[in-house]
């Protein structure tokens, strides 16, 4: 039989109240989890996101297959999609992550920078240097081309590439000249500067000849020192 008072809800004095007064009780332990489970799905979210940058670049968006990932992640398939519903949610996470990585690191190197050429300067180099991310431009390329017939894809990829976009010309315009980002001519100068790289990352996947393609994107960079002196006037 049970006790009265430890069964009934009511009472002060009910097994759940008693668990909760000793730190034991259920709820905060399913609503919280723990820092070892925190660690776990993050190590689980990141093997699943290296092992989709490198499937796609070997092998093409087309030979995509989940259970392929999460053998490769080294992680079971349930864990896998428990975080991320389709493949192409784990390819735009991965996207996501690399361009957060190069942004953050953009933001703290010309932080310290004071004077517009030298921030310039910076600029060329890390769009540079993300131009050679040849795993992630391999993944967005293959993923525009699906998008162009694949309509559930487009819906997803579309919105992404603008947000890259507009966020881009914002930092642009912010780091050289303090502005928020709205000049149109900001907008373009960083749209025709993604188009470059695209191209570029395709000329590398093809012939893969990065001495003349860093020598063309220098001067681009060039020219894009005296567009944007003359965008901020």
């Amino acid at each position: 039989m049970g006790s009265v008072l430890l069964d009934n809800p009511s009472s002060p004095y009910n097994k759940q109240n008693i668990l909760s007064f000793y730190g034991g009780g259920m709820a905060d332990s399913e609503r919280l989890p723990s820092e070892k489970q925190r660690a776990k799905s993050e190590r689980t979210r990141n093997a699943v996101l290296n092992a989709v940058l490198d499937s796609v670049h070997e092998r093409g968006w087309g030979q995509l297959r989940s259970a392929d990932i999460a053998k490769r992640a080294g992680v079971s398939l349930g864990a896998m999609t428990h975080q991320f519903a389709s493949k192409s949610d784990m390819a735009l996470a991965a996207a996501r992550h690399i361009g957060e990585t190069y942004s953050n690191a953009f933001e703290q190197r010309w932080s310290g920078l004071d004077d517009r050429a030298s921030r310039l300067d910076a600029i060329i180099d890390e769009l540079w240097a993300f131009n050679r991310e040849e795993k992630l431009n391999a993944l967005w390329i293959e993923l525009l081309v699906a998008a162009r017939t694949d309509e559930a894809l487009k819906q997803k990829v579309i919105p992404e590439d603008e947000a890259i976009s507009h966020g881009g010309a914002a930092k642009l315009a912010a780091f050289l000249d303090g502005t928020d980002g709205e000049n149109e001519a900001f907008r373009d100068l960083f749209q025709l500067t993604v188009y470059i790289i695209r191209g570029m990352a395709m000329e590398q996947m093809l012939r893969g000849s990065e001495a003349e393609r860093e020598r063309l994107f220098r001067k681009w960079g060039q020219i894009l020192a005296q567009l944007t002196k003359e965008a901020a006037k």
